[in-house]
């Protein structure tokens, strides 16, 4: 998922004489880059306010694409390149893999902070010989009839505590607002910056 920022830098040439017009597309590009680095920099620092992070790789991420001088339209990219980050901005179904199931983790994750480890994921639970995980249908509450992974817990493992919660699809609500976020950045940021390169590039013109 990206958002593609571009410009207007046809109307602002019509304004400026022929040695200033000259220096808009290096200006642009380079306000363009920049106003990307801000929009990258709002979405990674502003993560906490939507999500449990648990680790850097989520905010690592979220990128951005330098603009050039040299194509048309001039234009910048902010991006997430997980998939799973794009689900979370714009919503949609998880699916699982054929033959398989996805795994919500309930009881098994503690703290919540923490991400859970492979050891820790469904199959290999199920594939411990000396630990009491199991499969079972949910047997009452919102959740009777779905099929989980179970742990037999306290003395003579009399109690059971529910691991995981297994579904076929999971849908996603877009909770992000990632567009919103690049779209305001650049409302807030662009104007300025693009005053401040086209100055420099003015006074460092040949």
């Amino acid at each position: 998922m990206k958002v593609t920022i571009t410009n207007n830098a046809t109307k602002v040439a019509a304004d400026l004489d022929a040695a200033a017009r000259r220096q808009i597309p290096f200006a642009t590009a380079v306000t363009l880059t920049r106003v990307s680095q801000d929009a990258k920099a709002e979405l990674r620092s502003g993560l906490r306010g939507y999500f449990t992070i648990r680790s850097g790789w989520v905010s690592r991420g979220i990128v951005h694409e330098p603009a050039r001088k040299s194509t048309w339209p001039i234009a910048a990219v902010v991006a997430t390149r997980d998939g799973f980050m794009a689900r979370q901005a714009e919503g949609g179904l998880k699916r699982a893999a054929t033959g398989k199931k996805l795994g919500l983790p309930v009881d098994v994750r503690s703290p919540l902070s923490m991400l859970t480890p492979r050891s820790k994921w469904p199959g290999a639970l199920l594939r411990r010989k000396r630990q009491a995980y199991f499969l079972m249908n949910v047997k009452k509450g919102k959740l009777a009839g779905r099929q989980a992974v179970f742990r037999r817990t306290g003395p003579g493992k009399t109690g059971l505590s529910l691991q995981y919660v297994l579904r076929d699809s999971i849908k996603v609500k877009g909770l992000w607002p990632f567009h919103q976020i690049v779209e305001a950045t650049v409302a807030r940021t662009y104007d300025w910056r693009f005053g401040q390169e086209l100055a420099k590039a003015l006074a460092t013109k040949r």
